[in-house]
This record gives structure tokens, sequence and C-alpha cells, in this order.
């Protein structure tokens, strides 16, 4: 934590609300906190709590969780459908919520979303903005899951309604996915806090103890069905760690007393806390489907999500860990204030896009491998940037290079595949992750000798001399040290040295078809036919729309393209900036 900046509440805070924040939260708390954290804090400080009543405590504990939560739900992406469904699992009638996010596609895969709240506290409408934000950006739909809460319903009772909804989606014969019109074999289980847990647990239930769930032979198509994990902030296991003793209080209702009541309540005897589904982290995780973690650095539970994210990776599974500084738990909620909460949100939908495009399994896909190195493991917007640099449409011939340069292999366009280790690299695996500041001079060497493999005799050698490579190092130096939501990269590594990378950013053209734009896709040739080109396209646009510019004389780019889905538009033109090269539009529309 950074103990060099004041502790002070900033002064745009209400001088009253104010002193009640320096007197809850610790200096040391305070100065690592993040400013988008500050707005959201003196909302929940000033606001007047619901009024209880004749209610019950807990009662009263609900109503005013759901009162609250009612602000941080307000708008959000639109959905083209939102659906009300129940099913029977594990003895009980589950509500389901079914958000889709496109109109007119069939039978598209599925998000499961298990909403946070201690298993105590929240339902669907909870969490709504949550989901429809890991609806519009994933393009699945979103399944949001009202699992029984403590302590009416005590463990094991909400971790076997999951279990058994993933069962009766997987298999065809319950008709559940039918009547939900969705594709049960395409699933990804999503959850944060408590459910970020019930998710990790009920793949361990489906693949170690099926006989405790009713239709136990379900289980193993249950299992395959699930494609991948995104897992927000959830408790893994941990009894004690660093996190929960620095962590934790009044501020954001995680603190020691608060989390052991929670157990109290959850479980009826104590002994029950140390089932074997509920450790993860003492688990064998081969085989695990890929994960997307995130962990809020200021939260008791962070130690719990960056162990089980280097275990993951121990173990081989794919995973893309993610610690959002200065965060505190339950951050998802608050993306009115903090865009924080909208970035991992829209990054575990694309993370969960990617899997669900593909029919691969841990074993044969990437690691994308953030949890050896958590401080480097994705740019969180709002983080700490040098002011008054680039952008990457502003640098310019950034992001004009037009083509890709693939192998017409089947291994780069094996739908949606998110791409096999690259062993025309030495063997050495490929990992696929955000770009960070310190990639500039790897990214300009791959981007100035992708033009040349890609455009040769085509454009003057200027383009590919020192003087072009150090305008490019310099130019995407500023534009990465600049956090731009709207304006991504994605980089291909292997054994420290970038291999690829892939940028989208918002259309340039007034009649793009689409509001997503792919401007540049590069690896070095070496990498051809392994399956990076498309990893790296997975990661950049998952299955949404997106249109994109290529050489109109580079013919293998254009089948790599058409392969994932894209065709020519009409839209052609001669750019000036690259001496009259002739270019072609290709667009594709939102894949299910």
């Amino acid at each position: 934590m950074d103990t060099s900046t004041p502790s002070a509440v900033p002064e745009s805070v209400d001088p009253a609300v104010a002193r009640r924040l320096e007197a809850q939260i610790p200096p040391d708390i305070r100065r690592a906190l993040h400013p988008q954290l500050w707005p959201v804090l003196a909302h929940q400080c000033a606001r007047t709590p619901l009024a209880a009543g004749d209610l019950p405590p807990l009662a009263a504990a609900r109503a005013e969780y759901a009162d609250e939560r009612r602000f941080w739900n307000e708008g959000g992406p639109a959905m083209a459908q939102t659906t009300e469904h129940t099913v029977r699992a594990a003895g009980r009638d589950v509500a389901l919520r079914v958000h889709r996010p496109v109109a007119g596609v069939p039978r598209p895969p599925a998000i499961v979303f298990l909403h946070g709240g201690g298993f105590t506290v929240g339902d669907l409408d909870t969490h709504d903005r949550i989901q429809r934000m890991l609806a519009a950006h994933s393009g699945a739909a979103v399944i949001a899951v009202d699992y029984a809460l403590a302590p009416e319903a005590r463990y094991p009772q909400a971790l076997h309604e999951v279990a058994e909804v993933v069962a009766a989606l997987a298999c065809p014969g319950s008709g559940l996915a039918a009547r939900l019109g969705v594709d049960g074999s395409r699933l990804v289980l999503a959850g944060d806090s408590a459910g970020a847990m019930l998710a990790a647990s009920a793949v361990l239930v489906l693949r170690d103890e099926p006989d405790r769930l009713e239709e136990a032979g379900a289980a193993p198509a249950a299992l395959a069905a699930v494609r991948g994990l995104l897992l927000y902030y959830g408790a893994f296991g941990l009894a004690d760690s660093a996190s929960r003793r620095l962590f934790g209080g009044p501020w954001d209702g995680m603190g020691a007393a608060d989390l052991a009541a929670m157990n109290e309540l959850l479980f009826a005897e104590p002994a029950q806390a140390d089932d074997a589904v509920l450790h993860p982290l003492a688990a064998d995780l081969a085989g695990f489907p890929p994960a997307f973690i995130v962990a809020a650095e200021l939260d008791p539970l962070r130690d719990d999500s960056e162990a089980l994210a280097a275990l993951f990776a121990r173990a081989g599974v794919r995973v893309d860990y993610r610690r959002a500084a200065g965060m505190l738990h339950s951050f998802l909620h608050f993306g009115r204030f903090a865009e924080s909460a909208n970035e991992v949100l829209a990054d575990g939908a694309r993370f969960a896009a990617a899997c669900l495009a593909g029919a691969e399994r841990v074993e044969d896909t990437e690691r994308v491998d953030g949890a050896e190195r958590p401080d480097d493991a994705g740019v969180l917007a709002g983080g700490e940037r040098p002011a008054g640099t680039a952008s990457l449409h502003d640098a310019k011939g950034l992001h004009d290079a037009k083509g890709l340069e693939a192998a017409d292999r089947p291994e780069d366009a094996g739908g949606g595949r998110t791409g096999a280790p690259n062993e025309a690299r030495g063997g050495r695996l490929v990992t696929v992750r955000p770009a960070r500041e310190g990639d500039g001079p790897g990214i300009a060497r791959v981007h100035v000798a992708g033009w040349r493999e890609a455009y040769g005799e085509l454009l003057p050698e200027r383009f590919y001399d020192a003087a072009e490579l150090a305008r490019r190092t310099d130019g995407w130096s500023r534009a990465l040290a600049r956090a731009d939501m709207r304006e991504r990269t994605w980089a291909a590594e292997s054994g420290g040295e970038i291999c690829g990378f892939a940028s989208i950013g918002p259309p340039r053209d007034a009649d793009a078809p689409a509001d997503l734009e792919l401007t540049s896709l590069y690896i070095r040739s070496e990498g051809y036919g392994t399956g990076v080109g498309r990893a790296l396209l997975d990661a950049a646009i998952g299955n949404r729309a997106c249109t994109l510019w290529v050489a109109r004389d580079n013919p293998r780019a254009i089948r790599f393209y058409a392969k994932a889905g894209f065709a020519f538009d009409g839209a052609q033109q001669a750019d000036p900036d690259l001496v009259g090269l002739a270019e072609v539009r290709l667009s594709r529309p939102a894949q299910s």
C-alpha cells in the first residue's frame, strides 16, 4: 500500500461525512484507497438507512441491503429480453432470471451468475446491473440463480441448488436449456464473493462428489459443459492470511466479526466449514476450466484469490488474475462511480466469451498466467498513469496497420480456439495478456516486422527502418501509459519476449456497421499457424460485432479473418498515409 500520500479524506467530500469516514477507516487504508472510491464511500456514508419498522433483524438487514443496492443498479446496459423462470433443484423451486443482450440468437451459450451477500442477503435484483454488464460484454445469455439463503436454508442447500441447476442446464433430458432457449452444453460459472465460492465449489461437487446430487448421472455432462469460471473476490479456503489481518471493517462490512457471523448463520455445525468442496485451495485443481479471477487490493479475502490463481497456474489451468488497486470488497456494484468495476466486468465477460467460443478444455488452451505477476496482470481503468499522454489513435501510425499476416492453417481458424502452446517458438508456452507499460519496445518491434512481412515491397523502405522503429517505440510507450477504456491492446508473450499483439478501439468510420474496430493484429512470422493469431483475436474482440481494414493485396490475412466470420462489407479506400495502398473493410456481426 502507498504510505506516501495523505490520509485525509478529499476536500470534495462533505466535511461532516469526511469526519465520519476518518473516524471509521484507518489512515493506511485511506491512503491506499483508489480515488474512484471516495465518492462511493461518501454516498454510502451520507445515505439514510431504510427504516426497519417492526421487521426482525435479519429481515431488516435484507431490506436495507436491497434498498441500498437500488441506487447502484440504476442504468447500465439495456437487454434485448429479460425473462423469469423457476426450476426444481435440491428439493426447492429456484427462481432464475435470464438476460439476453442480443435479439434473434436462438440458442446462445450462457453465463450462470451467482450473487454475493455472505449467503444471507442478496437476490436477483441486488446484482442486476452486474448481470447485465456481463451479458452485454460477452454476448452470452446470463442466467442468474436465486439460491436459498441462510439461516433458513443452511449449508449445503445453496451449493446443491447451484450444482443441480448447472446439471439440469447441461442435461438435454431435463428440458431446462430448451425452455430457457440457451445452449446448455456451453456454460461459464460466474459469481462475486459468496457467489464466487459457490461457483468454484460447484465444480468440485460435480467432479468429486456427484452422489450428493439428486441426478448424479448428469454430473459428467454438467462438468463438461462448464467451459470457464469468473471468480470475483471469493473465499476459497484460507482460515487466516495477511489480508484477513489487515483489511475489513465497518466501512465495507467485512470485519472479522462480520465474517464470523456469516459462518454462524450458514453452518448448522462448525465442522461443516471444513467440507472439502469448500476448500479449492486444498483440492487437486488439474483439469479445472479456465478461470478469470479478480481480487480487491483492500479486501480481507484478497489472499484467497491470489493463492487460488497461483495454484491454478501451478496445476496448468489457464488463469487470468487481476488485483484491483485501491478497491474494497463488493466494488463490482459501484460502476456508476468506479470505472475499475466496469473494467473487470467487461474483461471477465470477454474472457467468458473466448471460453464459450471454442470446444477446448484446459488441456489444449493457452494459460493467461497473471498469477505469477499479480501487480502486472492488467491495466485497470483509473489506475495511476501519467497525464497528457497520447491515446492509441492519437499516435499516428500505431493503428493504421490494416492486416494480419497469418498462415492459412486450420490451427489459426478453428472455430473460436484460444490457441495452443506455440511449438514454433522452441516449444515454450505463449501467454496472451493485456498489454502494460514497458511493452512499448516489444510491440513496436513486432509492429515493424509485421509490416515488412505483410506488406513487403508494397511500401517504401522508410516504413521499416530504424527511425520508424524508434517512432513506433515512442508512440506505443506513450499510448500504453494511458488508461483509455475505449482502446485496448493485448500482447502475446513467449519466454519473456513479445511475439504478437492486437488492438481494438471505437470505429473510425462514420458508416461503420459495428461499434468496435480491430485496429491492428500482428504476430511474428515464426508464430504463423500456431494458433497465436486466433488467441489474440479472441482475447481482443471475443464474439462481438467488429470491423477492420486490411490491405486488398493481403489474401492470407483476408482468409484468416474470413474463417473468423468477417466478410467484405463494400467499403474500400486508398490510404494516403500508406502511399495510396488499396484497402478493403471487413465486418462481422456478433457471433453466437
